[in-house]
């Protein structure tokens, strides 16, 4: 009898949505590769192949949002202002008159602090730029960018931030009532009917008869995807914690 590991579970409820549709992609893939009625499984995947269907259409809803395009325009505006903040401050710090090098330095610290915030995810940008601007509004501090008349930069800022901002929450209203609930309705559908599938397939394993090398082809594969699904989930977990 050819030796075949039992099917590992996987959380799918706790992947990024990207994620999990990526994840059943790759399981719907397999089991075309290997035939439905060949491993026994046809009852089981003609819904699960229909609940993937309505994921993936849920997915390209929430992507082809048509605030998204104004997001990223308004992100590489705001990316482009913090650059040219940066590279003025940075300047400021070769002046000639000593004061303005010393308070030069002492707003170079807060961009050293923050790094290369227009790199990061965008809502870890909005966040940082609400936190470094906090750190300007402290009085030492805001009256140094008085000083160096660096006070209409952190303004410009300000408003090109609060306008990402308002567009991700539009974004957000937007898309909620057409696809928050058909996303996570989609996803359980998906979920619910890969887990017969697996049990299914789990529950064969008991039967010797049952393993051929179709049978046990297709589940070195998927359990292989499995793992490597596992491995992501808990990176994106980690990150997020």
């Amino acid at each position: 009898m050819l030796k075949v590991e039992r099917i590992p579970s996987i959380t799918g409820s706790r992947m990024k949505n990207e994620t999990h549709f990526q994840f059943h992609e790759n399981t719907n893939a397999l089991i075309e590769k290997y035939g439905a009625e060949e491993l026994g499984i046809l009852p089981f995947y003609v819904p699960y192949h229909s609940a993937l269907g309505n994921e993936r259409e849920a997915l390209l809803i929430i992507m082809k949002s048509e605030f998204s395009g104004q997001i990223a325009e308004k992100d590489r505006e705001r990316g482009a202002v913090y650059r040219s903040f940066s590279a003025i401050v940075k300047g400021m710090r070769g002046h000639f008159d000593l004061d303005t090098r010393q308070m030069a330095n002492s707003v170079w610290q807060l961009f050293l602090h923050y790094g290369d915030v227009p790199k990061k995810p965008l809502h870890d940008e909005t966040a940082a730029v609400d936190d470094m601007v906090r750190e300007f509004d402290r009085p030492q501090m805001a009256e140094k960018l008085v000083a160096l008349q660096l006070k209409p930069w952190r303004d410009k800022l300000v408003a090109v931030n609060d306008e990402v901002k308002q567009l991700m929450r539009e974004r957000i209203s937007e898309s909620a009532d057409r696809t928050a609930y058909r996303m996570k309705t989609a996803r359980e559908e998906t979920d619910k009917f890969y887990r017969a599938i697996i049990t299914h397939l789990n529950n064969r394993m008991l039967i010797k008869d049952e393993i051929d090398d179709t049978f046990a082809g297709f589940i070195a594969e998927l359990n292989e995807s499995v793992k490597k699904f596992k491995t992501i989930l808990a990176q994106e977990l980690g990150r997020k914690k």
